[in-house]
């Protein structure tokens, strides 16, 4: 019984999968028929391309030339495609529609695909010569359209040159040829359309057009180029001219500048920009006349500046002899300064060269200035020249001037700095004595050798500067060294004088705290006899002072900084 079920469940799965493969197989054949019958339209559709009637029609025109070789071009090319591209598109689908007559699918499929690429490729190439042949076609009607647009636009175009001749000056005559030219262009555009050369008379019309723009703007420019130079070139030229003559009849000089010859090549830099407007060479125009605009401006400028040089003469010239006469009164009053001052001082700066140089300067500028006077009043020499050397005249005396004020400064400052000295020598044995009696307040045994040492050598210094000072003539510079080697002296013994002062106390009042353990300790009692012998027999109070207070601090070690608060305190309610 399960034997029989299980064959049974497996013969009607064999008759499933059987119906369902014969329906694909029903469904894909059927597919294919139709794609089959969808080339066979399309192979049609290709065929009822008008090609051949365009290319009869064309034959007939009697087309010559670049025209006639276009034309065999493309017909070499739809005979490509009528012999070898169109039969293998129908031998493809023949061998389609068989293969699927016969069951056999995949060979249908490849032949297909093969049709299909073959039409798309067939297609896509007999449009371009189909419309590369309409393009033909239509070339003598839009040739004939187009030229006559064109011919009207020449027609108008020679009229209003001829109307408007008047306004073309020289330029006329190469105007005409170039009408003459395009005349005979136009001759050549009509020999080949005649001929049936409709691709060549389609170039030669373009050229036409391409001349008739240029001319067009050539025709645009050239009135312009002229109103340019009439008025604004030539009056500036007039101008120029004008303004020079009336510059030489006032006597102007120009240095280095001939204005006469500039204004000559302005002038034939205006015929050779007529030349080339005259050629219709408006580009090698435009050049010139840019460059007669510069030249002018340039030429405006060299006599603007003669003018203007001129008049800063004429505002300066007094202004320059005042400022030399000043300079050289501050030179006479210098030199004097200098030699009562070298009386007193020896003086390190060169200050006499010094003044003897500026004399020399100032003297040879005086001279060159009262010959500039000179060959002003006889108009002997440019505005732009004298104009120059009272400019740098100027600086120059600036210059010393200031080198003058520099020197009169600093001979100034050395009485000030003998002053200075001298207020200083007081202070310093002001000092020396508040020190002595510092010490003497202090009551302490003695002093110390280096001490006693520094405080004589500090006065001598002292005395010796004082001595320097008393000279006929002193060396400032000498002095303020030495001055500054006693404030060094003078600061380094006031911090000695206190170290001292401040040690002596502190060990008295060290001992005097420490004498509470000397009884019951031979320690602090040692210590405080030392530092007692070196107080009174050495005035090594640095060193007493140490003694007795490392001895203090192994007892107490609060105690020493304890005294030094304490003597602080009072030393300063002493000062208060």
């Amino acid at each position: 019984m399960n034997a029989g079920t299980g064959f049974m469940n497996l013969l009607i799965g064999i008759i499933i999968i059987a119906i369902i493969g014969y329906f694909v197989f029903y469904y894909y054949q059927h597919k294919q028929k139709k794609d089959i019958s969808e080339l066979q339209n399309q192979r049609e559709d290709l065929m009822a391309v008008p090609v051949a009637d365009t290319l009869y029609t064309l034959k007939n025109m009697n087309l010559t030339g670049q025209t006639r070789r276009t034309y065999e071009s493309w017909q070499a090319t739809w005979q490509t495609i009528t012999r070898f591209s169109l039969p293998e598109i129908e031998a493809a689908i023949i061998s389609a529609q068989q293969a699927n007559e016969r069951y056999n699918l995949v060979k249908a499929t490849k032949s297909i695909d093969f049709a299909k690429q073959q039409l798309k490729e067939a297609k896509r190439n007999i449009d371009k010569v189909y419309k590369a042949l309409q393009r033909l076609l239509d070339s003598e009607e839009q040739n004939r359209k187009k030229g006559e647009d064109i011919q009207n636009d020449y027609n108008e175009l020679r009229k209003n040159l001829l109307s408007q001749s008047f306004t073309y000056g020289d330029a006329l005559d190469s105007l005409e040829k170039r009408l003459s030219y395009l005349e005979l262009d136009f001759t050549k555009f009509h020999t080949l359309s005649n001929e049936g050369d409709h691709m060549e008379a389609k170039d030669v019309l373009s050229q036409i057009e391409t001349e008739m723009t240029e001319l067009n703007d050539v025709i645009k420019q050239i009135p312009e180029f002229y109103k340019e130079i009439k008025e604004t070139y030539e009056p500036q030229v007039e101008d120029l001219e004008n303004g020079y003559q009336r510059l030489l009849s006032e006597k102007y000089l120009f240095n280095d500048i001939d204005v006469e010859a500039d204004i000559k090549a302005i002038e034939d830099l205006i015929v050779s920009a007529e030349n080339s407007i005259k050629g219709i060479k408006l580009g090698d125009a435009r050049k010139e006349l840019d460059k007669v605009k510069r030249e002018i401006d340039q030429t405006y400028d060299e006599m603007e500046a003669e003018i203007t040089a001129k008049q800063y003469v004429d505002s300066h010239i007094q202004t320059v002899h005042l400022q030399l006469e000043k300079a050289l009164k501050n030179n006479r009053y210098g030199a004097l300064e200098v030699d009562r001052m070298g009386q007193n001082y020896i003086l390190h700066n060169n200050e006499e060269v010094k003044i003897a140089e500026f004399q020399s300067q100032l003297e040879e500028e005086q001279d060159k200035l009262n010959h500039y006077d000179e060959q002003l009043a006889d108009n002997a020499v440019a505005f732009s020249l004298a104009k120059d050397y009272l400019e740098l005249l100027l600086k120059r005396l600036t210059d010393i001037m200031h080198q003058q004020s520099d020197m009169m400064k600093q001979l100034a400052t050395l009485r000030q700095q003998e002053e200075a000295i001298k207020t200083n020598l007081d202070e310093y044995e002001i000092e020396l004595r508040n020190m002595k009696r510092h010490i003497e307040k202090a009551n302490i045994p003695g002093l110390p050798k280096s001490y006693l040492d520094l405080f004589f050598q500090t006065s001598d210094m002292i005395e010796a500067l004082n001595s320097e000072l008393n000279r006929v003539r002193i060396d400032l510079p000498v002095l303020n060294a030495k001055d500054e080697a006693i404030a060094k002296q003078i600061e380094r013994l006031e911090d000695l004088t206190d170290s001292i002062v401040d040690d002596a106390h502190l060990t008295e009042a060290m001992i005097q705290y420490a004498n509470r353990y000397r009884l019951d300790n031979e320690t602090i009692a040692l210590a405080i006899q030392q530092s007692l012998a070196i107080f009174d027999r050495e005035y090594d109070y640095s060193r007493s002072l140490e003694i007795i207070e490392k001895a203090l601090a192994k007892i107490d070690a609060e105690a020493p900084q304890n005294v030094r608060q304490s003597y602080q305190r009072d030393k300063a309610n002493r000062v208060l």
